[in-house]
């Protein structure tokens, strides 16, 4: 999230940056709750496992699956904001959008692994550095795939699917769905007939990424104008909540049951916030939407700091208030950073490229002035 999309910015007042696609402010607020469930998940298991293993906090492995919400948002917002773009500029804005904080946020791990004790599996050598700022898999020593920033695997997978959105734009754009799902397809189709050892293969071929067809599917329903009335839309919702209830104490699913476990209440519940009605959301909440990006990157850089913290302070870890109390202190703080990192940095940031991209276009654009006879 990766979640990347995983936001798109918008201007004040709650309007989308990309003048080819509305806003909708649900969808907004399941950014927010994609976030949140990605951090809820890393801080009861970081806590956990650092300072209480008697396990006062309620496990919420569930969490996990914020990554699946994510990847179906991400599939719906680019078939939407896309009709009108060419494949350069879709896949330069994507870069704009998601470079910049990724690769600082990737800076801040490899500072952190150069300073802190080194962590199981840690690798900060010249490979995974280049490796992750180019959103290539890679393996570390422990064999987990994962970039520096632990978290941007998930963009490994956005920039897998903007790459073959681009390439779609560029050859068959009457037809972009079908052709991004023929790829897309093919290469799940051909990772598990042959099982590639090669760990790019192996990590680009995992059924996850069909995720981001249903979200594209989802988003050609929405453009055809299929809409849902309120009880049907609360229906949906509460059948993915539901679902979730049900998959919540499972062990992480894998592969195909991980698509069906997870990706399907994710599913539900978008549909149900993209066809529905669209209720009015809290200004905060909205805002938490849009900052969603910097949250699901930095959360992870708060915990490990409060690692170092809370393992140098006399706290009563096995009282359960202290692991609650623990845990409601790193949310708060990572949520702030994220706001504050999205206000001051990655938003600002991201329109003043943007504006240099459009004029950049109208230049390359506009007709040779007439040479005098």
């Amino acid at each position: 999230m990766s979640a990347s999309t995983l936001c798109e910015d918008r201007q004040p007042q709650h309007d989308m940056v990309t003048t080819s696609g509305p806003f909708l402010p649900t969808v907004q607020v399941l950014r927010a709750i994609a976030a949140l469930m990605v951090l809820l998940y890393h801080v009861e298991s970081g806590i956990t496992a650092w300072f209480a293993p008697s396990g006062p906090l309620p496990a919420f492995g569930i969490g996990a699956s914020g990554v699946d919400l994510f990847f179906l948002i991400s599939g719906f917002i680019m078939v939407l904001t896309s009709r009108r773009l060419s494949a350069r500029a879709f896949m330069v804005r994507r870069l704009i959008r998601i470079v910049p904080l990724y690769w600082l946020s990737t800076l801040i791990f490899l500072a952190a692994a150069l300073v802190l004790p080194q962590r199981e599996g840690q690798d900060h050598s010249l490979g995974a550095l280049v490796t992750s700022l180019l959103f290539i898999p890679h393996a570390r020593p422990d064999g987990a795939i994962q970039p520096l920033n632990p978290v941007g695997w998930t963009l490994n997978y956005e920039m897998l699917f903007y790459v073959v959105f681009a390439l779609a734009l560029h050859v068959a754009r009457e037809r972009l769905a079908s052709a991004v799902g023929l790829v897309l397809g093919a290469a799940v189709v051909l990772g598990g007939v042959f099982r590639p050892e090669a760990t790019v293969l192996r990590f680009w071929s995992d059924p996850i990424i069909l995720e981001f067809l249903a979200g594209m599917a989802l988003g050609r329903l929405y453009l055809s104008g299929l809409r849902l009335r309120a009880l049907p839309a609360v229906a949906l919702a509460l059948a993915g909540i539901l679902a979730y209830l049900l998959v919540a104490r499972m062990p992480e699913p894998q592969e195909w049951s991980r698509v069906a476990l997870w990706g399907g209440p994710a599913l539900l519940l978008l549909a149900a916030a993209a066809l529905g009605p669209a209720p009015k959301a809290p200004p905060f909440v909205l805002l938490l939407g849009d900052a969603s990006y910097s949250l699901y990157l930095l959360h992870l850089p708060v915990l490990l700091v409060f690692k170092q913290i809370g393992g140098r302070l006399p706290l009563p870890w096995q009282a359960p208030a202290t692991s609650w109390l623990a845990a409601g202190i790193v949310v708060a703080i990572s949520v702030a950073v994220a706001v504050f990192c999205y206000v001051a940095f990655e938003r600002p940031l991201t329109r003043r490229l943007r504006r240099r991209l459009d004029a950049t276009d109208r230049q390359r654009l506009a007709p040779a002035p007439a040479r005098a006879s």
